[in-house]
């Protein structure tokens, strides 16, 4: 197994192997969270942060499968994402301890994204969490990483705004709310989505499990003895 995204496997590989080696290459991948807002604005907010806290600054969104962009489904989202985000804010800043090279990154990447797409808007109150609204799924919008806090967000009525977004370099989708699960799934067979391997409730986007990046691990590391 290689583990390290595109260019450590393309190092590796170039290294001479036995002829009947298998190599599994664990490439560069993104992830997204999807919030349906109705539901959201009904649940304990004060849970949910918590548990996308553990999804994404736990680990400084360094995982794979840490989202880096939120997207909001539903009408009145202003509401809902001031309440949640408060309460991000406030775990952020009771229990996060940010590397100070990462203050730097953040303001770097809000430069670069801003130059070729001037349409987005900053928000922060302090450089501990950053977010950057984008009025349209723009479709390189997550190459522009981030971590330690830093968010892409997005508000839509229409789930298939985020069809863009389902590229083969799509891990994991967290999400909140009871329909949410089923709709991504019909979005994805419908369209034909050549990426998301995992649809997580929030708070178990770093699980791991056996079956990562839809490659069923015991089984393709296992040899087998055929019968006839």
């Amino acid at each position: 197994m290689i583990w390290g995204g595109d260019k450590t496997i393309s190092s590796i590989r170039k290294i001479e192997t036995p002829v009947r080696c298998i190599d599994l290459g664990f490439a560069d991948r993104y992830s997204l969270a999807v919030f349906d807002i109705n539901e959201l604005m009904n649940a304990d907010i004060e849970v949910i942060a918590n548990d996308f806290y553990k999804d994404t600054f736990a680990v400084d969104q360094n995982a794979c499968s840490s989202p880096r962009m939120v997207i909001w489904i539903g009408k009145n989202a202003s509401v809902a994402r001031r309440k949640f985000w408060k309460e991000v804010s406030n775990l952020v800043q009771s229990k996060y301890r940010m590397d100070p090279i990462c203050s730097t990154e953040k303001l770097l990447n809000t430069a670069v994204f801003a130059s070729t797409h001037p349409e987005a808007h900053q928000i922060k109150t302090d450089n501990l969490l950053v977010r950057m609204e984008i009025p349209e799924v723009y479709e390189d919008v997550m190459e522009y990483k981030g971590r330690c806090g830093y968010f892409f967000e997005y508000v839509t009525e229409n789930l298939e705004d985020i069809i863009p977004l389902l590229k083969k370099e799509c891990q994991t989708i967290v999400y909140f709310g009871s329909t949410i699960e089923h709709k991504i799934r019909k979005l994805i067979d419908i369209y034909g989505g050549r990426g998301v391997d995992r649809i997580v409730s929030v708070g178990h986007g770093t699980d791991i499990s056996f079956v990562w990046d839809g490659i069923d691990l015991p089984l393709v590391l296992s040899r087998q003895i055929g019968n006839s």
